[in-house]
């Protein structure tokens, strides 16, 4: 990850590009809107919280049928399309939130830990394996509106433990940087080289 690129900012400034409310408790995610992300369980999540606004960063197929699906709580399920300043943007979230019903590797999950936030990711191993080696969220059940519901407002009501989480994610994130990751593959090639040097 470019932990340069993808780190904490402003929340405000990140909500004033999305023209959301400084004050509302923002459930956020980055995702194609495909049938693997699961994105309709995030939607049906936001009837257990009334209190809480929902804003999707991304374009696909299910697009007409997920804004149909939301119906009149489009006043605070913002769909913004496909966007190109995705860093910019993250930090305007209190949680990320991950649906998914199968993933590897979770790109946009990794790229909320390095911007230090509080994510909550369904039970694919994909995200399982992040979250174990980065202690930064919450894992709930796949296709469980009600658990995702229930660990957002978990972490609304806790602050300290979306604290913990922020800076988890962003302490984890920074091992796998980009200098992170090349000075552990020179070192590799110390050890390998030292093993293999002919003594004198």
């Amino acid at each position: 990850m470019d932990t340069d690129v993808y780190c904490p900012g402003d929340r405000n400034e990140s909500r004033d590009l999305l023209s959301i409310s400084h004050d509302a408790f923002v459930v956020g995610t980055v995702s194609r809107l495909v049938p693997q992300k699961g994105i309709e369980w995030l939607i049906q999540a936001m009837a257990y919280c009334p209190d809480m606004q929902l804003v999707l960063i991304g374009d696909g197929e299910l697009r007409a049928e997920l804004e149909a699906k939301a119906g009149s709580d489009l006043e605070r399920i913002h769909f913004c399309g496909a966007r190109k300043d995705v860093p910019d943007l993250l930090p305007a979230f209190d949680v990320f939130a991950l649906s998914s019903l199968w993933e590897g590797q979770p790109i946009a999950l990794l790229e909320a830990l390095a911007a230090g936030i509080p994510c909550v990711a369904t039970s694919t191993e994909g995200s399982m394996e992040v979250l174990r080696e980065i202690p930064g969220g919450l894992i709930v059940p796949k296709c469980d509106p009600e658990g995702l519901a229930g660990a957002f407002q978990r972490l609304r009501s806790n602050s300290e433990l979306r604290n913990k989480f922020a800076i988890a994610a962003r302490k984890g994130a920074l091992r796998r940087s980009h200098g992170a990751t090349v000075e552990s593959l020179l070192n590799v090639y110390r050890t390998i080289s030292s093993l293999n040097r002919v003594p004198n």
